[in-house]
């Protein structure tokens, strides 16, 4: 039930984000209902183990070219 939630309340939030609506005139009441829309987002995605970092995690360097290595003389 509460997948089932979480999809509706994304698809629905998702869709609000990218429709204009007349709120979008006044910058300010755009931006706090938009937010709100966003965040809504992030908690479905959340609900259905899906987070922002392993999305942008593919995008970004791996954690192999990202290491430090250490490349001095070993000594004893």
């Amino acid at each position: 039930m509460k997948k089932q939630l979480a999809v509706v309340v994304g698809a629905l939030s998702f869709i609000y984000i990218f429709v204009p609506e007349p709120t979008d005139i006044v910058p300010v009441i755009g931006w706090i209902d938009e937010g709100v829309a966003g965040a809504m987002l992030l908690w479905a995605l959340r609900m259905l183990g899906v987070t922002p970092s392993s999305i942008l995690g593919r995008f970004g360097a791996s954690t192999e070219a990202t290491r430090v290595r250490d490349v001095g003389p070993r000594g004893n």
